[in-house]
C-alpha cells in the first residue's frame, strides 16, 4: 500500500507542473471565450 502511494505521488510530481498549465490555460480559454460570448450579449442589448 504505501509503495502504491509513493509512486502516485512520484507520478504526480513528475507530470503535476504540465497538467496544471494545459489545464489552466484550457479554463482560463473557457472562462474568457464565455465571459465574451455574455458581455457581447449584454453590450449589444444596451445599444438596440
Amino acid at each position: 500500500m504505501k509503495a502504491a502511494s509513493k509512486e502516485l505521488k512520484n507520478n504526480m510530481e513528475n507530470v503535476d507542473w504540465q497538467n496544471v498549465i494545459a489545464g489552466g490555460l484550457a479554463i482560463a480559454l473557457l472562462i474568457g471565450g464565455m465571459l465574451m460570448m455574455f458581455t457581447n450579449i449584454w453590450t449589444t442589448k444596451d445599444k438596440m
